[in-house]
């Protein structure tokens, strides 16, 4: 908040012009802006601003996490993308990481769906990808969705590195085998 004086003498008037930076919200907001006076009977004195923050998309899940996944399994994820108007149109959508596969099933009204699957015979290993979905919605034109996940074979070992320390004394670790 910003105020036109710093000092109002008996009788003046002045503005306060408060910004909002609305990243990151959506639906019903409150805020205050706190102006401090030398008046005895009003020190402080609390100026209210509420309004309703609208956003041009709402994903649901925000973020795909697979988990562990054993390699022979095809795990599946299904992400709706619920638009504000009915007029943004998802154009296309692409993936990174070479793990990730994905089936448009398109769009009805103002709802995109499409489902994230790990492809079969994935090797071991954590998964770290993302779907791009693009719209023609010119404020927001690209959606991004997060895909992690782990890729478990049928042997891990706990921890997955081991470090025997230096070429002193003896140093004992203890390594734990896990068949799943």
């Amino acid at each position: 908040a910003l105020a036109t004086k710093k000092v109002l003498q008996p009788g003046e008037t002045g503005k306060i012009r408060a910004q909002f930076n609305s990243r990151g919200y959506a639906g019903r907001i409150t805020k205050r802006v706190i102006v401090k006076t030398d008046d005895p009977d009003n020190p402080v004195i609390n100026l209210i601003i509420t309004g309703e923050v609208t956003v041009p998309f709402r994903v649901v899940p925000r973020h795909i996490s697979f988990g562990f996944v054993k390699s022979d399994s095809i795990p599946a994820e299904t992400v709706r993308i619920y638009f504000s108007k009915k007029e943004t149109k998802v154009e296309s959508l692409t993936t990174v990481g070479d793990f990730l596969e994905v089936e448009n099933l398109g769009q009805k009204d103002s709802v995109f769906t499409f489902v994230a699957t790990v492809k079969k015979g994935t090797n071991p290993g954590n998964l770290f990808g993302r779907v791009n979905i693009f719209t023609n919605n010119s404020l927001d034109p690209r959606i991004i969705v997060a895909v992690t996940g782990k890729v478990v074979g049928d042997v891990e070992t706990v921890p997955s590195m081991l470090s025997l320390g230096g070429a002193r004394g003896r140093v004992r670790k203890n390594v734990e085998l896990r068949i799943i």
